[in-house]
């Protein structure tokens, strides 16, 4: 289980891309799940980038995080009238509760929950989720697209193209490259920077930059033109497309969910699958093929292919879908140590 930055498998070149192997998805559902502060400077900010990402999302909150978003001037309307406008909790306790199930949590962030605004709404009112709209040069649109990640231990960031839509995260071609200041003092200077930058915005003491109120947004709907970016903000079609990309994005989603189904099984002490990564094919076949006999039959594998992790996987299987399981263990004869 990574519980640090430093456990992370970045790429190589530590630079994620849409068109590579390691695409910015990949980074958000890695990093965001162990960080416990984020500090965003975008361009662009849309709620919908929290529903693509509501298991790493719920983890992070779910273990007291904290997140700091800088961004610009143009909203989505319920953006708007949702964390700037109205910010009162309809059930404030139906939404503590929430919070303390880690499930209900995720269910509750992603595209699926009646609770989505409320549960941002209480992030606000703990102060744990700060969003700060400005301008640069009172007219300019702020447009930097930067990441500082707080472990607990280490501090990162990250620089270059992306948004924080969902569009940005699933769709668009971005890339940004990440800082570990543990490599070199290069990337360490750039972080301190990055930190020291974000800190005297977030504060309202850079001069370059005008802090705005809520009056002074603009709804995004009433500035769509030929502008992709504020196309993002409206876009809330989570449904990947069948290119390389969005088969990329596919695969960093269920393996995700795997691992959101294996720390919620360690939460609740329910049984689960001793790794993360899940069954082999071999293994996953064996269970298809002893619940097409009739639950039953002898799986003739070789010695160290795993046949007791595999029969327990069986086991595992009828639980998820009956939530009850019966099994004989059988003690095998002397001369299977011979085999």
């Amino acid at each position: 289980m990574i519980k640090s930055f430093k456990s992370i498998n970045f790429p190589p070149t530590y630079k994620y891309s849409s068109d590579s192997d390691h695409i910015p998805l990949e980074f958000y559902e890695e990093a965001f799940p162990i960080a416990k502060k984020i500090d965003l400077l975008l361009g662009y900010f849309s709620s919908n980038a929290i529903k693509i990402l509501s298991k790493s999302f719920a983890e992070f909150i779910y273990n007291g995080g904290e997140i700091r978003i800088i961004t610009n001037h143009i909203f989505s309307l319920k953006d708007k009238e949702n964390l700037l406008d109205y910010t009162i909790i309809d059930n404030e306790n139906k939404i503590i509760d929430i919070f303390e199930d880690l499930e209900k949590l995720e269910f509750e962030l992603s595209d699926y929950g009646q609770h989505f605004f409320d549960c941002l709404k209480y992030l606000q009112k703990e102060n744990r989720l700060k969003i700060q709209p400005v301008k640069f040069n009172d007219v300019d649109l702020a447009h930097c697209k930067k990441m500082i990640l707080f472990d607990g231990f280490d501090y990162i960031s990250t620089d270059g193209s992306i948004n924080f839509t969902l569009s940005a995260l699933t769709k668009n071609s971005e890339s940004f490259e990440v800082n570990v200041p543990w490599l070199n003092d290069i990337f360490d200077k750039r972080t301190t920077l990055e930190k020291e930058n974000f800190e005297k915005i977030i504060n309202k003491e850079h001069p370059g930059y005008k802090y705005l109120e809520s009056s002074e947004i603009e709804i995004a709907i009433n500035k769509i033109g030929k502008n992709k970016d504020i196309l993002d903000l409206l876009d809330d079609s989570i449904k990947s497309d069948d290119s390389s990309f969005g088969k990329k994005v596919e695969i960093i989603l269920n393996k995700k969910k795997k691992r959101f189904q294996h720390k919620i099984r360690d939460l609740k002490g329910l049984p689960r699958f001793p790794y993360e990564d899940g069954p082999r094919d071999y293994q996953t076949l064996a269970f298809k093929s002893w619940k097409k006999n009739g639950f039953k039959g002898i799986f003739a594998m070789a010695t160290g292919t795993g046949k007791t992790i595999t029969s327990l996987n069986c086991l595992l299987n009828e639980y998820d879908e009956t939530n009850t399981y019966r099994a004989i263990i059988l003690v095998p004869t002397i001369a299977c140590k011979f085999q």
